[in-house]
């Protein structure tokens, strides 16, 4: 049965406003009138997930009834302004969030399971708003709780903290989904973020993952496309936020795009594409702010041309210079405890004896370990101890600079090079210089990470503008100018 699905995934920035529903609400009107069939992925309202977090802590402690009476004056507050009855719409969630606050306290630990059970509720509330508000705007619409669709990995593959914060889900076309959604209302709202294992727990898809959500259910119903909907339209050379000389990038294939989010860009999050690349699904990132912007689309045949595409970053980064043959084993041992590695393949342009692997931390229940006791946790294993201090280098509180570029030429990498050192003279050396297929990597101490993006994109982006026009769209500045 092909409905011509349409997913359209609205971020927190997007749904957290007032003014912005009426901009969803013309969307949905927009896309009946089109013949496709609306399914809205919703994320929680902004910030909402970041006080969730601080629940679980205030529950340990004992002190979140106040929390939790803030959480809902928000949440009622907001429904009001809607023209909504939040306090008969919303209760029972915040009589769940109370009972799971309350165990929290009893127990006197907050395990991966609570986690992902408090900051569900985020999700669930906002998506409940936007159904209820909706229907108040005579749009035939459903609520379905995306739990009942999105089905996670198992824990026997899986340590508990990546099971219940940051699992993946199967994406294969699914007819049965596809018939049952059919059969309801015309407009189904849901949620991003959270799906259920295999025993009915809830579990989330990591931190800002409601746009893999999104990608997920597009492949699942077949859509003919997947609309991103944040507070920028599209893709920018580096985070428009940072820089406000930052350009738009008018289109990318799968493959730039895969790489911008695995190295940093905050856009779109890193497991977004795999699932619609599979099934062909274009990408289109627009803004909630300039709904009219044509924005960024991302697919097959979109590739941008220029040698260099775009600037992305991770900060307080843990680099660990070995071997290769250790790396699996180092990997087993730093997952379990809330370290993620950045997915690419890399290779050293100094070291050849050693070969690096880039972290980020993730854990928010647990401190970061520092440099020293990493190296104290891994050389305490038979299998590491046999190494000297220069065989096994860790740096921390680095930042990950990377330049995304084109696949099939390297002139750019070396330009690269020679463009860094022309700015030593105004900045420190970076600590390692490291590259990946269509990526060089600059490894800089954190604190040196914003005077290293502001140098590298005005010698690469704010420089001979007009030949790059057709590649690349407005400047931020001169986009938000036309608000």
């Amino acid at each position: 049965m092909n409905q011509n699905w349409i997913i359209l995934k609205f971020g927190g920035s997007s749904v957290g406003e007032i003014r912005h529903w009426r901009t969803i609400t013309e969307q949905v009107q927009h896309q009946q009138t089109q013949g496709y069939r609306p399914l809205l992925v919703l994320s929680a309202l902004k910030n909402v997930s970041n006080l969730l977090e601080a629940l679980l802590h205030q529950s340990l402690a004992g002190v979140h009834t106040n929390a939790i009476f803030q959480l809902k004056e928000l949440h009622t507050g907001f429904a009001s302004q809607l023209g909504l009855n939040g306090e008969q719409l919303l209760a029972n969630y915040f009589e769940k969030l109370a009972a799971f606050c309350d165990a929290i306290y009893q127990q006197q630990s907050i395990t991966s399971e609570d986690h992902a059970k408090v900051l569900a509720i985020g999700e669930l509330l906002s998506s409940t708003i936007g159904a209820a508000y909706l229907s108040q705007q005579d749009i035939d619409c459903d609520f379905v709780d995306v739990r009942s669709i999105l089905k996670a990995d198992t824990l026997d593959e899986q340590d508990a903290w990546h099971h219940f914060t940051s699992n993946r889900c199967g994406f294969d076309r699914d007819i049965a989904i596809e018939n049952d959604l059919a059969s309801k209302k015309s407009v189904i709202v849901t949620q991003g973020f959270i799906a259920s294992d295999e025993k009915q727990r809830t579990v989330l898809l990591g931190r800002e993952g409601s746009d893999t959500s999104a990608s997920y259910l597009a492949s699942i119903l077949g859509a003919r496309e997947l609309q991103i909907w944040t507070d920028v339209p599209g893709v920018f050379s580096y985070n428009p936020r940072v820089i406000a000389d930052a350009r738009q990038i008018k289109q990318l294939s799968y493959a730039q795009a895969e790489r911008l989010t695995r190295c940093g860009a905050k856009v779109l999050h890193p497991r977004t594409i795999q699932p619609v690349k599979a099934s062909g699904i274009s990408v289109t990132v627009k803004s909630t702010l300039l709904p009219k912007h044509k924005g960024t689309v991302i697919g097959v045949e979109k590739a941008c041309s220029a040698d260099i595409i775009a600037m992305a970053s991770h900060s307080n980064v843990v680099q660990i210079m070995v071997d290769k043959k250790y790396h699996n084993f180092i990997r087993q041992q730093l997952l379990p405890i809330g370290f993620d590695r950045v997915n690419l393949e890399l290779s050293s342009v100094k070291h050849s004896n050693k070969s690096p692997l880039l972290f980020t931390y993730s854990n928010t229940e647990q401190q970061q370990p520092s440099a020293e006791q990493l190296r104290h946790i891994l050389m305490s294993f038979k299998q590491l101890n046999v190494l000297d201090s220069n065989s096994l280098i860790i740096d921390d509180k680095c930042s990950a600079i990377s330049l995304i570029g084109a696949e099939q030429k390297s002139d750019w990498k070396h330009n690269l090079t020679q463009i860094s050192q022309q700015q030593r003279s105004q900045l420190d050396e970076y600590l390692s210089l490291l590259e990946s297929t269509g990526v060089l990597i600059f490894i800089v101490r954190q604190d040196k990470e914003s005077q290293w993006v502001a140098a590298l994109h005005k010698q690469i982006f704010e420089t001979d503008l007009q030949s790059q026009a057709s590649v690349f769209g407005e400047r931020w500045q001169e986009i938000m100018a036309l608000q």
